[in-house]
């Protein structure tokens, strides 16, 4: 059974571990899951770092399991549904493929920091798109920290707004990160004694030339 979603601390299914292209790195284990989660490769789509924006809250649910599970939400339009290509993964059977989008947006008020602006939207779901007992028509609505955001007739999230500047968090510019480089993808070997090689002979060897007896030691075996 294909899953979508998975909880810290729970094993890892449908992981391709597939080797690296520097041996020494060993095995890297590629995530095809929607949550991130404690030790796991996030998905190119959900990673801050791939794609530069910002995290400002996260949806937090244990309706699938009472350890917990959780997606991380980014400035801009965050899609929710069970498609695999949604930035929040629900795999229930009463999520919609594309059911719902919630948007964190930067307010500004003549160039200065307003703040931030949260709101969702049902975007055409069977099931339906609740805040705090609600029901949403297809019409935005504003979202505030602690509100429960309940996806289909399973799935309630809730929601936990983050504003860094607001509490006091900034980035340390002394910060030492001791993360390791990606290793620089080596060019495909090719074979040196193709081209124009010079033809001199080893001394005290006239019968073999240079470029014969290098082959011979170091040419593909």
């Amino acid at each position: 059974m294909s899953e979508k979603t998975v909880y810290p601390g729970a094993p890892v299914n449908n992981v391709d571990y597939s080797q690296s292209s520097n041996p020494s790195q060993g095995f890297t284990p590629v995530n095809n899951d929607g949550t991130i989660f404690p030790g796991a490769v996030p998905a190119a789509s959900n990673s801050a770092s791939v794609n530069k924006k910002p995290i400002y809250g996260f949806l937090y649910s244990v309706s699938k399991d009472s350890c917990g599970e959780y997606w991380p939400l980014y400035l801009g339009a965050n899609t929710i549904g069970r498609s695999a290509n949604a930035n929040v993964c629900l795999s229930e059977a009463s999520v919609s493929s594309q059911h719902a989008t919630l948007v964190i947006r930067q307010m500004q008020n003549k160039g200065e920091d307003a703040g931030l602006f949260v709101f969702i939207q049902d975007t055409g779901s069977m099931c339906g798109t609740l805040v705090n007992g609600t029901t949403l028509d297809f019409n935005p609505r504003e979202c505030k920290n602690g509100d429960i955001i309940t996806i289909g007739e399973n799935y309630e999230l809730y929601f936990i707004l983050v504003e860094p500047k607001a509490i006091g968090l900034l980035p340390k510019p002394n910060f030492k990160s001791t993360a390791k480089a990606e290793p620089v993808p080596v060019a495909p070997g090719h074979n040196i004694f193709s081209g124009n090689v010079n033809k001199g002979t080893i001394a005290g060897d006239g019968s073999s030339s240079l470029e014969n007896k290098m082959a011979t030691m170091y040419g593909p075996k």
